[in-house]
């Protein structure tokens, strides 16, 4: 009976789609044998590694057109994230997609088919998985929980609908980052693209759906092998994003021989450590992508010159808080209402903004909005004390007042000029455009002197802003500001504090006890509305846990 109802439940929210999961459906029988399910526990696992006959058991796990069902004992007491990364380390390097998994009272589960070879491993493990943090998971399987014919889900349609939001016909790009997490799958399946077969899939849809694609865009996919890349022949990708994933070794870019690379980037990988002398990380790269000119942002064909890098950031391990903040401060300052910088600023900060010195009358004209704060330490008089701004409130005050902006952070360069454990100091300079004006370009520089403080969290000491027009032929690079589509901003919160204010809020909302609210938020990445829409569909569909309340 709990099978059945469980079979409804999952069928329900499948919407009655087709059958289709991530593989054809030649080899899929067309009419349902006899399904005899078997539960697994762990002593049928340990016989079944040991090579006991068990030949029922056996045919079950290698038949495909049936669906499996996986068990995490008293899962609801762990992140949908934790548990699935855990299970999957584990049954590496065979491959197995979850599908629909969700929360029944104290324990989890999900349904899987196609996965013979994962099942195996799962049982060699005696059904018992290590979490990252050391904690036992406990599993049971019932294989043969389902046919594909009573139980119908196509996987299909949904992965398109993703490639087709992430791709761009005119600037012919693909944009996969974070792949697995994309709010249109993420709920039904768990892909993510670090497992070979469901990123060969993927890229060989996207081949063969959309249309011809130069820059591919990898980022944060937990990728540390590369031969998918090979299999599906990509051959019109120039420039490819692999930033921040699990790459170890330069030789694990063999499979990149076989594309025609102009551009890589691979900062945020573990092999770039490898390397103190940049010549020589270059060198290593070229003997895979023959063809590159640009390595993480720096031109590499310099005819002998030194390199020229973007930015400096001698520290890569400070290289996220630096891209985090610039890119959290600039869509803040952009928004309507600057309130929003409110947080950023110590209560003992210093600002103060200087003004580029006009060549000509046009020029004066168009930085005329900035003329009042300029501060120019070269005229001595009353205005060199009164335009250093001192505490956040008269800092706002002031950013309040200056012109409304769109920075086009495509063109900053960022550097980090100095940092400890208890300050960093930015420097970022680019473009950017005043709203509600002409399409004149700015130039600026901005030095920003950021310290720690408890939860991780760093602040604004000194804020030191200068405002000047670009040299002449900065239009030969223009950014194509009329399409740039500026950032939306999204507040986030990072420290715990933060994130124990949205649990509270959460619960007077919902009622839910501590742990379930954390543990909704943390699925949604600590959006608020996000989990409150959960909360209400789950709770709608009767999906909610017992000792939810």
């Amino acid at each position: 009976m709990y099978r059945h109802n469980l079979v409804n439940v999952i069928q329900n929210q499948s919407n009655q789609m087709s059958i289709g999961l991530l593989d054809t459906q030649h080899n899929v029988q067309t009419a349902p044998a006899v399904l005899t399910p078997v539960v697994l526990d762990s002593s049928a696992a340990i016989k079944l590694s040991m090579g006991s006959t068990m030949f029922h058991e056996r045919s079950l796990m290698s038949r495909n057109d049936i669906w499996h069902k996986i068990v995490i004992l008293r899962g609801a007491n762990f992140d949908k994230e934790v548990v699935l990364k855990s299970i999957l380390k584990s049954i590496q390097p065979a491959d197995l997609i979850p599908v629909k998994y969700q929360v029944i009272g104290e324990n989890s589960c999900f349904i899987a088919r196609n996965c013979d070879r994962a099942l195996d491993q799962l049982c060699k493990t005696s059904l018992i998985v290590q979490c990252f943090d050391g904690s036992p998971l406990i599993l049971s399987i019932t294989l043969g929980f389902a046919s594909i014919h009573d139980l119908k889900i196509n996987i299909q349609p949904l992965l398109l609908t993703v490639l087709k939001k992430r791709y761009n016909a005119e600037k012919k790009t693909l944009i996969l980052d974070n792949f697995h997490k994309d709010e249109d799958i993420y709920s039904t399946v768990y892909c993510p693209l670090s497992q070979c077969k469901t990123m060969t899939h993927v890229l060989k849809l996207a081949k063969n759906a959309l249309g011809p694609f130069e820059y591919l865009s990898l980022q944060n996919n937990e990728l540390h092998i590369l031969t998918m890349l090979e299999a599906n022949s990509l051959k019109s990708v120039k420039y490819l994003d692999l930033r921040h994933n699990d790459i170890m070794r330069v030789q694990l870019l063999e499979p990149l021989k076989a594309l025609n690379i102009t551009e890589l980037l691979l900062d945020g990988n573990p092999m770039c450590e490898n390397y103190a002398n940049p010549l020589h990380y270059v060198e290593a790269v070229k003997q895979y992508c023959p063809k590159i000119v640009k390595l993480d942002g720096v031109q590499v064909n310099t005819g002998g010159l030194p390199l020229i890098f973007k930015s400096f950031i001698k520290n890569w391990s400070k290289s996220e808080l630096v891209e985090q903040f610039v890119q959290h401060f600039f869509t803040a300052y952009d928004h309507k209402d600057r309130n929003v910088l409110r947080g950023l600023y110590h209560d003992d900060a210093w600002y103060s903004t200087t003004v580029g010195t006009p060549t000509s009358p046009t020029s004066k004209k168009f930085l005329e909005p900035f003329g009042s704060e300029n501060r120019n330490l070269l005229i001595f008089g009353k205005n060199s004390q009164q335009l250093l701004h001192h505490g956040q409130d008269e800092i706002l005050k002031v950013l309040k007042k200056l012109p409304a902006s769109q920075h086009i952070q495509k063109s900053f360069c960022c550097d980090l000029m100095y940092h400890s454990k208890e300050a960093l100091t930015i420097s970022v300079e680019g473009l950017f455009k005043l709203i509600n004006a002409t399409n004149q370009l700015f130039s600026f520089n901005r030095t920003f002197i950021l310290v720690a403080e408890e939860d991780n969290e760093y602040k604004i000491v000194n804020d030191q802003y200068h405002v000047y027009l670009p040299v002449h032929g900065i239009e030969n690079i223009n950014y194509n500001i009329e399409n740039e589509s500026p950032p939306k901003f999204e507040p986030s919160c990072y420290s715990p504090n933060e994130k124990e204010n949205l649990i509270l809020i959460f619960q007077e909302s919902s009622q839910m006890k501590h742990e379930h609210c954390e543990k909704y938020l943390k699925e949604v990445e600590w959006n608020l509305k996000k989990a409150i829409m959960n909360f209400l569909n789950h709770y709608k569909n009767g999906q909610l846990p017992k000792d939810a309340f």
